[in-house]
């Protein structure tokens, strides 16, 4: 693969963090897989233990107060929990491959969302502080911070209430909206949805921009990511998580899910997760992408990163407020 990292040029202390030591520790004892240059990415279901160190009883739907209830969701077997055996395993490797910068310090700022609709807003929120990213606003006491509900405005004009979100949840385009009403640096990239030559560029596109953001010691930017849950086997549908990792042996991507509640953070191959942004969101009958969203202030980011993701002009509703809130939004509460 011609965006294969050379294990001879990366080179990871393994003395970084307490959090290394942990999963480095359990897994010692795990002998390593067997290296690959191939993207088949996933191995077969037969091979992956379960994603889950729960028994099954811990997934019943119960009844209370007359309505259904679920204590978390099994994974599919096409995807593999972090803290599973083989997660872990991953993870050891994909550390030594120098494929983890990102996670930790999206680790320190992991926000689980507060409401079953509001995985757009703990996704920037979690991205943002990882950033170190100043609201300059008070969050509560006498401390600026950025939560889901600091990111709300205070009018309906620009329709990012909270009330409205936790009713519709939000969209593509709305995500890109919300970001630039608080100034935030953010490149959007909307997947085509037609099978043309341009797809396979556009998946290398997105590889190399993943391998050059979670090999970056700096954690100047960071990739969210607007999938179908259905597509992986997963419930529900649209959702909104960060990028926390990749292997670039196996062509793995770790997803930090915010629905932490439902999923745990996982691991899928990085197409099963392109062909997961290709299919149409039922309201805006257009497809999904990503964004890859940096701090303005930060005058040390990586402009060869930030330039090679461009707007898709498709969109008309994003690209309009390309210029309507490049400033910030003055009804962003304060």
């Amino acid at each position: 693969m011609n965006s294969m990292i050379n294990k001879n040029v990366i080179k990871v202390f393994i003395d970084k963090s307490n959090v290394i030591r942990r999963y480095a520790s359990s897994v010692s004892s795990i002998p390593s897989s067997s290296s690959s240059s191939s993207s088949s990415s996933i191995p077969s279901s037969s091979s992956i233990p379960s994603s889950s160190s729960s028994s099954s009883s811990s997934y019943k739907e119960l009844q209370n107060d007359g309505k259904l209830s679920f204590h978390k969701r099994p994974l599919p077997d096409n995807l593999i929990s972090l803290s599973s055996v083989q997660g872990k395993r991953l993870f050891k490797e994909a550390l030594e491959l120098g494929g983890m910068e990102s996670f930790f310090a999206l680790s320190e700022q992991f926000t689980t969302q507060s409401e079953p609709s509001f995985c757009a807003l703990s996704s920037l929120a979690m991205v943002l502080n990882a950033l170190n990213f100043d609201p300059k606003k008070t969050w509560k006491g006498s401390w600026r911070w950025v939560s889901e509900e600091t990111l709300q405005c205070e009018t309906t004009e620009c329709g990012h209430s909270l009330d409205k979100v936790k009713r519709d949840g939000m969209d593509f385009n709305e995500f890109e909206s919300l970001a630039r009403c608080h100034s935030v640096g953010i490149k959007s990239q909307r997947l085509s949805s037609e099978l043309t030559s341009n797809n396979l560029i556009e998946l290398n596109e997105f590889r190399n921009r993943i391998i050059n953001i979670s090999t970056s010691a700096n954690s100047d930017a960071f990739i969210v990511v607007n999938f179908s849950r259905k597509s992986l086997g997963q419930t529900g549908d649209g959702h909104f998580s960060p990028i926390g990792g990749y292997h670039a042996e196996k062509d793995l991507v770790l997803i930090m899910d915010v629905a932490r509640f439902k999923y745990p953070p996982f691991w899928v191959s990085l197409t099963s997760l392109w062909n997961s942004m290709i299919v149409q969101d039922g309201k805006t009958k257009q497809s999904r992408g990503y964004f890859l969203i940096f701090n303005q202030d930060n005058g040390n980011i990586n402009i060869d990163i930030s330039d090679r993701v461009h707007h898709n002009h498709n969109h008309d509703h994003s690209h309009s407020h390309d210029h309507h809130h490049h400033h910030g939004c003055k009804h962003v509460s304060k």
